[in-house]
């Protein structure tokens, strides 16, 4: 003849057992949706900061583009901000172009006379001689600039989301 338990007769065991699995279970499927809502911020920030990335070439790429349309003696580019999308814009471009010049008359090489561009680099002979601009080949350039930041108040992040490039672009 089989022995029973004594712990198994009793009633309220078989009732503690099934509240402690129901805890277990519960604080698993917890942890389970906590993940999962890490891991979709996770991607949404990834997607985001890709989204940036490219941007900043586009961005370049234009700068580039206005550059070559505009006549350097009449005037230059120096900024230019702009929204991604216009409306409900997630992120600001904000591009910063330096122009290179070498004023070297013995080479006729000048900056651009029309230009009126405040923001560019000129020949530093005599000041700094490992920065001197001595050839045809070193002046004629642009320093291109992008910043690409996050709106925080249309995305509602907890972290902006800040990508910056710096482009040299022969002229």
């Amino acid at each position: 003849m089989q022995r029973k338990s004594r712990i198994l007769n009793r009633g309220g065991f078989a009732m503690v057992a099934a509240v402690f699995l129901l805890i277990l279970i519960a604080s698993l499927l917890l942890q389970m949706l906590s993940s999962t809502a890490k891991s979709s911020q996770q991607n949404i920030n990834t997607y985001l900061s890709e989204q940036a990335v490219l941007l900043a070439y586009g961005a370049t790429e234009d700068a580039i583009l206005t550059i070559s349309a505009t006549d350097p003696n009449a005037g230059c580019i120096q900024n230019t901000v702009r929204t991604y999308p216009e409306n409900n814009p997630i992120f600001n471009i904000t591009t910063t172009i330096r122009y290179i010049w070498a004023n070297n008359t013995a080479l006729a090489i000048n900056t651009p006379t029309g230009a009126g561009c405040s923001n560019y680099i000129a020949d530093t002979a005599g000041v700094q001689p490992e920065n001197e601009l001595v050839s045809a080949i070193s002046s004629g350039a642009a320093m291109i600039d992008v910043r690409v930041v996050s709106n925080n108040a249309n995305l509602q992040l907890t972290e902006n989301i800040v990508f910056f490039k710096r482009t040299l672009q022969k002229l």
